[in-house]
């Protein structure tokens, strides 16, 4: 009886998973989230006069931000994933088009924003290695990059088993999880130089003042109860997702 074992995941086996899943855009996480993201994501993004969604999926964040005028351009691997941005994205006007990192690079594209979007977790050092050096010649002088990435995610707590072959793998294709000091030191050792991090609930639309007025005013009212049982619930404190800008050091 075939053993279980880790599914390798090469170039060739990524390309084919997300050329399935991108028949299904209501299972990506910006599906869910990118209204969230925009929001506590603008300050990086706002005076940029083209934004880069580097791994871009189908568009969903694309789409978005074209929606809120932002001049926007999506690159991805999967060239039916770039299909569906274009299709979802022709009638923006300010939508750049959709291309492989090779064919940005040729072309001698720069972005004043780059945005990398539930991207690191997929990538073991060789590769994310390759996709910096890549983000780095594509980011124009004194532009920004900003990833963001589960936070502290537990694998284990996402993993299947096919029954056919008996590979074990991430439902996601998560290679590794981050937390907020591990992927700093990683990005500081390849040269970058941090400009923010911070962790966040994307599912929350709502600003970090906003959040700590809303725990603000948690605090008030528990000072009134005098040992009454409270009918709400306070603001969960964790945070699932990690935010870091960065740029080129020198």
């Amino acid at each position: 009886m075939p053993q279980d074992h880790l599914l390798e995941w090469t170039q060739e086996n990524v390309t084919a998973f997300w050329d399935f899943e991108c028949n299904f855009p209501d299972r990506y996480f910006t599906y869910h989230n990118a209204d969230g993201m925009i929001k506590q994501l603008h300050k990086y993004i706002a005076d940029a006069e083209a934004i880069l969604d580097y791994g871009c999926g189908t568009g969903l964040l694309l789409a978005r931000l074209a929606e809120q005028g932002f001049r926007v351009a999506g690159s991805d691997t999967s060239e039916q994933s770039l299909d569906a941005v274009r299709r979802r994205l022709q009638r923006y006007d300010s939508f750049l088009g959709a291309f492989t990192p090779d064919a940005l690079l040729a072309e001698g594209r720069q972005f004043d924003a780059i945005l990398a979007v539930e991207l690191v977790e997929h990538l073991h050092d060789a590769w994310l290695d390759h996709v910096l050096g890549i983000l780095r010649r594509l980011l124009k002088p004194n532009g920004r990059i900003v990833v963001t990435t589960p936070n502290q995610e537990r694998l284990a707590d996402s993993m299947l088993m096919c029954p056919c072959c008996r590979s074990v793998f991430h439902r996601w294709q998560h290679v590794r999880a981050w937390s907020q000091a591990s992927l700093t030191d990683y990005l500081e050792r390849a040269g970058f130089r941090i400009l923010d991090a911070f962790t966040t609930d994307f599912s929350v639309v709502e600003t970090a003042q906003e959040r700590w007025q809303k725990l603000s005013r948690w605090k008030r009212f528990k000072k009134t109860l005098k040992g009454r049982t409270p009918k709400e619930e306070p603001p969960s404190s964790e945070q699932p997702h990690l935010v870091v800008a960065f740029r080129p050091a020198a």
